[in-house]
């Protein structure tokens, strides 16, 4: 289990940036492992699914496509696992909760000061798709390897820029956690994954 916590720092920044939370705040969770809420619907699709502001903490999940059950498998856990750390290490990613579940990724991200999340978002979700399409090709006690690159080498036929392949869903739908109330609903959220699916 991963032991994570609000700091001291992030509680500061988010207290400057809307007034609301307070060291009372300050809790210990255990975990396996952008757009502000908004009703005008005139907003183009690409603008609805990106990050305005990376000084806030945002929700975000990452699908694989067609639901594959690609994290069954401890190898390619550990490829995100090890993509996050590197993240969170050279690239400026915070990350204030994530679950990993069987075929997608729940998490609660932010960037320190100076980085940009978006491009933070980009790169993992780019150097994953591609050290995890190695992992599948050449491990060979996967049996499943067949079809499922065969189904990740369609959907990135469907767009020039996938270069023939694509593991993870485009839309990420990244939700800007601007208040108190919003970031424990999604905080919850990502707390009863695992127990809604019976892993907990």
């Amino acid at each position: 289990m991963t032991h994570l916590c609000f700091t001291d720092t992030l509680l500061s920044r988010l207290h400057q940036s809307y007034n609301y939370f307070s060291d009372k705040n300050c809790k210990a969770f255990d975990f396996f492992g952008s757009y502000k809420y908004n009703p005008d619907n005139n907003l183009s699709m690409s603008e609805k699914f990106k990050i305005a502001d990376s000084g806030y903490p945002h929700f975000v999940t990452f699908t694989v496509v067609h639901w594959i059950d690609l994290f069954t498998r401890n190898e390619y856990r550990n490829v995100i696992i090890e993509s996050l750390r590197f993240c969170q290490q050279q690239k400026g990613l915070e990350i204030f909760a994530w679950c990993l579940m069987t075929n997608h990724l729940h998490m609660i991200i932010g960037s320190n000061s100076g980085s940009n999340l978006q491009n933070i978002i980009r790169d993992f979700r780019g150097f994953t798709s591609k050290k995890l399409k190695n992992e599948i090709q050449s491990n060979p006690a996967e049996s499943r390897k067949k079809w499922m690159l065969k189904l990740f080498h369609y959907e990135g036929s469907k767009r020039k820029t996938n270069g023939n392949f694509q593991l993870w869903k485009r839309n990420y739908r990244p939700i800007e956690l601007f208040n108190q109330n919003i970031f424990e609903e999604k905080l919850e959220y990502i707390h009863q994954n695992p127990v809604k699916a019976g892993f907990i």
